[in-house]
């Protein structure tokens, strides 16, 4: 029996080394004792190679009763510059990429863990895509609460190599920059991503019969509920013509206005017409955000189409 204990601990030592590694790197705060490095450093990794994961970790440490959704759009309105707009603090709980099925779960994710007051969606027609439609926030919410699931998770191992990486190495952390001029990625995000995004496209209803059950959540909690159809530059509004979106994208801050508080800035106008308020036809500049963000909290909306 001796002999078994022995053989089974030698076997199950790597493993143990392995977790206790995991355990001090803590890459995404999962145990918030270890301080490999800041979490400031630790949050460029993370939000790079699992964007989900952090956010759910971060928020379950620090709950917030008001928060803001979306995708990268959304993440340009930091807690900082919306502070300044509405003298409000907010928890940034927007994700890269997301779908609306993904910002429709973080807001229960957020429900679940703290008494909300104010809830900012920022969404557009690109979010509702049925066809691209994806949810990676389950995952993150079960590796989270699972502290064996975090140690074994291959995006928790591959921060944590970075991390080594970026401290003895001199590494630099993940980018999600592409390594090319902005009128070279301007023609691509035209081209392949906007095809990509809209070339096969039919609009998510079932999320947006989801929206209305938070809307109506919300107005029973008097949780103040506003949606931001934020914009993109002319250029993707003619690529949306061009691929038969139009009706969609036109209809959507209609459809919007029908469950809450709706402020849409995807309009042709001045600013969406200019490329110095872009850096891609997709993401608006500081200059822009800060623009919005005021426009938002005077309660101005955008333009009608």
């Amino acid at each position: 029996m001796k002999r078994f204990i022995l053989k089974a601990s030698l076997l199950l030592l790597p493993f143990a080394l392995y977790a206790l590694g995991i355990v001090v790197i803590d890459p995404f705060e999962r145990f918030g004792v270890g301080r490999f490095m800041p979490v400031h450093d630790k949050s460029k990794v993370a939000i790079a190679i699992n964007n989900p994961l952090w956010k759910v970790i971060e928020f379950n440490r620090a709950p917030h009763p008001n928060i803001t959704l979306g995708a990268s759009k959304m993440y340009l309105l930091t807690p900082d510059l919306l502070k300044e707009a509405s003298a409000v603090d907010y928890h940034n709980l927007s994700l890269g990429g997301g779908s609306a099925t993904e910002f429709i779960h973080l807001f229960w994710f957020a429900a679940s863990r703290a008494k909300l007051e104010r809830v900012v969606f920022g969404i557009g027609i690109e979010n509702f895509n049925e066809y691209i439609d994806r949810d990676s926030v389950k995952g993150a919410e079960a590796t989270a609460s699972n502290p064996l699931l975090y140690v074994i998770n291959r995006d928790v191992a591959a921060a944590a190599k970075h991390l080594v990486l970026m401290k003895y190495f001199g590494a630099a952390p993940p980018s999600t920059v592409p390594p090319m001029s902005k009128d070279e990625f301007w023609k691509v995000q035209l081209g392949e991503a906007t095809t990509r995004m809209f070339a096969k496209y039919r609009f998510n209803e079932g999320a947006y019969g989801k929206l209305a059950e938070i809307a109506a959540y919300c107005r029973e909690r008097g949780i103040e509920l506003t949606f931001v159809i934020l914009p993109s530059h002319a250029d993707v509004h003619e690529r949306l013509r061009q691929l038969g979106v139009e009706e969609e994208w036109k209809s959507l801050p209609l459809r919007l206005g029908q469950l809450g508080k709706t402020h849409d800035f995807d309009v042709d106008d001045e600013l969406t017409a200019s490329r110095d308020n872009f850096t891609d036809p997709f993401h608006f500049g500081p200059d822009a955000a800060r623009r919005l963000a005021g426009a938002i909290w005077s309660d101005r909306a955008g333009r009608p189409r």
